[in-house]
């Protein structure tokens, strides 16, 4: 306390008005943060108990951006996601809530109901033969260097095109490299634009899993 009212003392009036002026400011932020996230969860509240689960959703994650991290939050939203039908993320939700709220067994009790929906314990069904070579190829090269590539052996392909018909390059090596610019051009960029489309690998997932280990990439050896 004599520190602190030294450490006052020391300041130029202008300097103290300044550091409590910056200090009102904060905490009104964080006040104008609390009641937005507060009207939000209300509102997330109101609409499950009306039946629109999704508009419910909206209100939640506006909450959780506001940074309001609480058991009830986290239970409403889990209620939400189960009526949704997407399962995984009600129980994501809901191991959230069991970790915050008071009476966790209400939370294993729902975890309970709604493991029961599970279909099965696999990850993810096996995939086709193309899609297993969609993934073998990016997970060695980017889409945006897959399109790249195409587009070069394109260009070749164009180039060997217009000197067969300036009358160059009539021989037979200047056939195969016309074909095997042609079939590299079209494996290529249909790769690399179905990838951008259909992505090998989803966007998102959840992991019903107490711990799992994450790589930065679709590659085993990945960091």
């Amino acid at each position: 306390m004599i520190f602190l009212r030294r450490h006052i003392r020391g300041l130029r009036p202008r300097s103290f008005i300044l550091c409590v002026a910056i200090g009102l400011m904060a905490s009104g932020v964080a006040l104008a943060q609390t009641v937005e996230a507060t009207r939000a969860f209300d509102e997330g509240t109101r609409l499950l108990s009306a039946g629109d689960f999704r508009g419910a959703l909206d209100a939640f994650e506006r909450a959780e951006a506001q940074n309001l991290a609480s058991g009830a939050l986290y239970y409403n939203r889990a209620v939400a996601h189960y009526r949704l039908d997407e399962i995984g993320r009600a129980i994501q939700y809901f191991e959230r809530a069991s970790r915050l709220m008071d009476d966790p067994n209400r939370v294993r009790h729902s975890l309970d109901i709604v493991s029961t929906r599970l279909v099965d314990s696999f990850s993810e069904l096996p995939a086709p033969i193309w899609k297993r070579f969609q993934r073998a190829i990016i997970s060695t090269i980017s889409v945006s260097n897959l399109i790249l590539v195409g587009l070069t052996f394109y260009l070749f392909l164009c180039l060997a095109l217009l000197f067969h018909i300036l009358g160059y390059g009539r021989g037979p090596w200047f056939k195969r490299a016309r074909m095997f610019s042609a079939t590299l051009s079209v494996l290529f960029l249909a790769t690399g634009f179905t990838s951008s489309l259909w992505p090998a690998y989803p966007a998102e997932a959840v992991v019903l899993a107490e711990e799992t280990s994450l790589h930065d990439k679709p590659d085993g050896d990945a960091e």
